[in-house]
């Protein structure tokens, strides 16, 4: 990854600081290309997930680096990096995390209006799609996972709206599992 503060691929030392200590992640992410940001992110939630900790720990420690990135990576790259950190968080602890990501990524967001924030989410649906690498039962479940996250409504109801604006984002290859 070109770019990256301290020489010209993102080295094990600011992976393993950035996973072990999120709160150092604002700092190396100021010296990046802001391209490269969304690729660490996915790197160091990686890193995180494979930490040996309790899994109550390691959950912990992944929320606070999504957090920590939240806060860090340029809005006009926060759709990739969000999409690489849900491809990255392992599917038994998808629950947990995006129960804990939440509210931060509500409050965070907060201020944009729907238009903005819809298109933030198919942002992140497309980029989850454009992972080749994954079959499509994994980009179904990364999909509702990520659908569950960015979904903001107050009931129900516009949670279900938001997911119907959604859906049309996604391949009919696996739209309608996910629906």
């Amino acid at each position: 990854v070109a770019g990256l503060a301290g020489g010209a691929l993102a080295d094990d030392e600011q992976l393993g600081r950035a996973a072990s200590d999120p709160a150092q992640i604002a700092a190396i992410v100021a010296g990046m290309d802001a391209a490269d940001v969304p690729d660490f992110a996915g790197q160091v939630m990686q890193a995180a997930a494979r930490m040996p900790l309790s899994p109550r720990v390691r959950l912990q420690q992944m929320q606070a680096v999504s957090q920590a990135f939240l806060k860090a990576v340029p809005p006009d790259r926060l759709d990739a990096a969000l999409a690489q950190l849900i491809l990255n968080v392992p599917f038994q602890m998808m629950p947990e995390w995006v129960g804990g990501f939440k509210p931060a990524l509500a409050e965070q967001t907060a201020a944009m209006d729907d238009a903005a924030y819809d298109k933030l989410a198919a942002g992140v649906l497309k980029r989850i799609d454009a992972d080749e690498t994954l079959p499509a039962e994994d980009k179904t479940i990364f999909a509702t996972f990520a659908i569950v996250l960015m979904a903001r409504g107050k009931s129900g109801g516009a949670d279900e709206a938001f997911a119907g604006r959604m859906l049309p984002v996604l391949p009919a290859a696996y739209r309608d599992q996910v629906a």
